[in-house]
């Protein structure tokens, strides 16, 4: 039974703030992490008394480490951790310098290691702990002026990759996922998407599961995304009765 808060960052905006209303209507105590603090007092007026917003910017290690020693000071150290991605701005390639394209790669990447670092201090201490990257696979096919981002948000797949390399063995009650919340409210080429409130609801029971077979799983929405296997093997599994079918949030 998790007992600590659960740490959503982006809490600032849309999906973030969707996510830890939902958590706090679940019973769920929630520290959100977000740039702005008017925003955050914004979610934390609907999230209600369970919330509590902390002003960082997660990009800045020295920010992330002051803002889990503030949070663990005032509602004890994390047991969950939900990492949303920050806004970032689009450029054409042409329009790129390479400081503009290194400061949204940090923003996105740098800010989820830090986060991941810091409450991985607390969880391995436990032995126990839930976390989940939310990504896009915006890499897969980008959009123009979405050069940098698209970058980052491959590598953040990538890193929730390596924290299950590093840790599945070891620490098997450490569950790690990354979850693709489906066409994000606006999508990236300004059309709407899927409303954030229902996002919201999928991440939230997604994250409240700590079934270790979760761990190393990507997510779509309220469906796992199964990887693909040889087509001998896909037959034999079959053969055998275990083939392999994706898991719902319902």
């Amino acid at each position: 039974m998790t007992t600590g808060p659960a740490v959503v960052t982006g809490a600032d905006g849309a999906l973030g703030r969707a996510i830890a209303i939902e958590l706090c209507a679940m019973g769920r105590r929630v520290v959100g992490l977000g740039r702005r603090q008017p925003d955050l007092d914004a979610t934390a007026a609907r999230a209600g008394e369970l919330f509590l917003g902390i002003a960082c910017d997660i990009a800045d290690p020295a920010e992330t480490r002051h803002a889990f020693s503030e949070l663990r000071r005032q509602v004890g150290p994390a047991e969950i951790l939900i990492t949303s991605p920050v806004e970032a701005p689009r450029r054409d390639i042409l329009d790129e310098t390479a400081e503009s394209f290194t400061a949204t790669v940090v923003a996105q990447l740098g800010g989820v290691m830090a986060c991941t670092h810091e409450a991985l201090v607390d969880m391995v201490e436990r032995g126990e702990g839930r976390i989940m990257h939310i990504g896009s696979l915006a890499d897969l096919d980008p959009v123009p002026a979405s050069s940098a981002l698209a970058v980052a948000t491959g590598a953040v797949r990538i890193f929730s990759r390596t924290v299950v390399a590093d840790l599945a063995s070891r620490f098997p009650r450490i569950v790690v996922n990354h979850w693709v919340p489906g066409d994000p409210t606006p999508r990236i080429d300004g059309s709407e998407g899927m409303d954030a409130a229902q996002m919201a609801r999928w991440g939230a029971k997604l994250a409240l599961m700590r079934d270790p077979s979760l761990t190393g799983s990507l997510w779509n929405g309220h469906r796992e995304m199964v990887r693909q296997v040889p087509l001998r093997r896909r037959i034999v599994l079959r053969l055998l009765g275990r083939q392999r079918i994706g898991r719902v949030i319902t």
